[in-house]
Formats: C-alpha cells, structure tokens, sequence
C-alpha cells in the first residue's frame, strides 16, 4: 500500500506547491498580488475541479479491469475518458471566461480586480492540458504506474518556478507581466504535465506492448455514461468543497487585501494535512479496484466451472432417476416370475425350495419344520 500511496501523496504535495511557489514569487509584488492569486485561483477551481472530478472513476474502473487481466479494456477506458476531457473544456473555458465581469460586483479592493482578472484568463487556458493531466494520471495510477506521475509534478514545480522567475519579473529579455505571468507560468507548467504522461504512456506501449495501440479509438456512449454515473458524485462532493473555500476566499476578500492574503498563506499550509489523506484515498481505491477486479475475474471463471459442474450433476442425477426407475420395474418384473415359478416348485421335489417371500433358500428339513 505504502509504495503506491508514497509517490501518490508526493504528487498531491507537488501540485500544492505550485500554488506555494506562485505566492513566494508574487509576494515580492504587494498584498494586493497576493490577493489577485488568491482569488483567481480560488475561482477558478471552484470551476475547473468538477471536470477533474468527473475523471475520478477512472481510478475504479481502470484498476479494476487491470485486476482482472482485461488490459484492452484499461485502454478503452483511457480513450472514453479522453473524449471527456474534449467535452468538458469548452464549457468550463467559457463559463470560467463569462464569470470574469462578474468579478467586479464581489466589492473586492479595484488593485486586486485589476490583477485578478487577466490572471485568470491566462489560468483558463490551461483547462484542457490540465484534464488531460487528470486523466492519464488516473489511468496510470490504475495500473500501478505511479512514479511517473511523481516526476511530471516535481518537474512541473521546476518550470513553474522557472517559468515565474521570468514572466513575472521580466527576466531574458521577456517583458515584465507581473501577476499574469505567474498565471502563463502555471498554464505552461499543466502543458508539461500532459506531454509527460501523454509521452510515458506512448513510451510503455511501445516497450512493453499492452495494446494501446490497437484499441479503439471511436467513442463509445456506454462507457463515457458509465464514467459519468461514478464520477458525478466524486464531482459534486469536491466541487462543493472547493466552492466553500472559494465563498470564504471572497467574504475574505471583502475585508481588505492584507485580510485575503493572510486567508490564502494560512489554507496553502492548513491544506497540507489535507492533500495526506487525499493522497492515501487515492491509492486506496487504487489497491481495492485491483483485487476486486481479480474477484470478479476468478468469480467469472469459478461461474463457468459452476456451470460444467451443475450440468454433470443434472445429467448425473437424471440418470441415477433413470436407473433407480429402471431397477424397481425390473424388480417387478422379477417378483412376477418369481411368484411363477414358487407356483411351479411346489410340484418340485422336497429336497429344496424356495422361500419366495423372504426370497432365500430353505432346505426340505426348514421347511417341514416350518409346517
């Protein structure tokens, strides 16, 4: 368990500090770019964590069918997923980019607005990259492969940071975009994250040969609802946990700048206690998709002995039926002649004889006994 929830939970720390790393690299800026991060943020995964928890089945799904030794079905399930992460951007892009006006009417500080806006524009551009990032994640983890997981988010904190350094503050000759710049930073660092897992699962097909390749490619209305129907609850369950931390993000925002940024230092660090267990439920569902997975496989195949079984039994009992039926129309017919033939032995010499009715030799003497 430990050595599949290890890298997990690093790689639930990896991806809280980048926003750790953001507020380092802003701080130098005010309080009022704090807040711009703060808020940008806060909103915009209040949004975008529905799509990402729409891909939590994949945890179940993909482990369970790796349990059983279904690898193709793995795959499928990668595809169908992927179809998911096309449908959901668009919309979540435009209803993140439509709330923006809205902004303006939460009676935030006008430094703060300012800032906070093109902030999250530029974060929305990372929608999709990072969906996809959620679901090869899924995908990889439910089939055991977690490290590589682990070092496209250490090598995201890199560029993320690098990515600060000289958007923010203008390094290399790149103009100085401030706020916004750690927001292109972080959309550049969620890029890095699908191609590192997009080109690992290209890189194992290709060396181990599990049939990605041949999978199809079609999407499949099945499973895309089968997707959706286990991943809507996790959606709405962490949707409406990261909506409590965005209404307390605003009602902070509303006191003064200083008020949100000492709210946005205290959650990035109350959350490390959370992204633990986080961690740990992750792999969790992990370890039991896999054995319950091989459950069902061996109950499949333990269905069809059963069957082989139960039909011998049936034949076999039929035929006990049969010839126990058989026996006793034989006996029958046995009495019959017997009864016949002790009709004819009592013209037969006394020497011996029949006692037909407890149907065992007697002698001669027995029987004058008997008389």
């Amino acid at each position: 368990m430990l050595s599949l929830a290890g890298p997990v939970i690093l790689a639930e720390l990896g991806w809280l500090a980048m926003g750790i790393v953001d507020t380092l690299f802003v701080g130098r800026l005010g309080a009022e770019a704090i807040s711009a991060v703060s808020l940008g943020s806060a909103l915009y995964f209040s949004i975008a964590i529905f799509g990402i928890g729409l891909l939590l089945g994949l945890d179940t799904l993909v482990s369970q069918a790796y349990g059983a030794g279904r690898r193709d079905e793995c795959h499928g399930w990668l595809v169908q997923a992927l179809y998911l992460c096309l449908a959901l951007s668009p919309p979540v892009m435009l209803l993140l980019s439509g709330g923006i006006p809205w902004l303006g009417r939460l009676g935030m500080h006008p430094a703060v607005m300012a800032q906070a806006v093109p902030f999250l524009r530029a974060l929305t551009w990372g929608t999709f990259p990072l969906f996809l990032y959620a679901a090869f994640r899924r995908y990889l983890q439910g089939i055991g492969l977690v490290k590589p997981v682990m070092f496209a988010l250490v090598g995201a904190n890199v560029i993320n940071a690098i990515g600060d350094w000289i958007l923010i503050y203008g390094h290399l000759g790149v103009p100085t975009l401030g706020v916004t710049g750690s927001g292109w930073a972080t959309t550049i660092a969620r890029i890095y994250m699908a191609a590192v897992l997009t080109l690992y699962a290209v890189y194992h097909e290709l060396r181990y040969k599990t049939g990605l390749r041949h999978v199809s490619f079609r999407p499949d209305l099945v499973r895309i609802c089968r997707l959706l129907v286990i991943g809507l609850p996790a959606a709405v369950h962490v949707t409406l946990e990261a909506g409590v931390f965005a209404v307390a993000t605003i009602l902070a925002g509303m006191l003064d700048p200083v008020a949100l940024d000492a709210h946005h230092i205290v959650l990035d660090i109350s959350s490390v206690t959370f992204m633990i267990p986080l961690g740990l439920a992750s792999a969790g569902a992990v370890r039991v998709g896999l054995p319950l997975g091989y459950l069902l496989a061996f109950t499949a195949g333990c269905g069809i002995i059963g069957l082989w079984v139960g039909l011998a039994l049936g034949l076999g009992a039929s035929g006990l039926y049969l010839l126990r039926a058989w026996w006793r129309k034989s006996q029958t017919l046995a009495r019959g002649k017997f009864t016949l033939a002790g009709a004819f032995a009592k013209e037969a010499p006394p020497l011996t004889g029949f006692d037909w009715g407890g149907s065992r030799a007697v002698s001669s003497q027995d029987r004058a006994g008997g008389a």
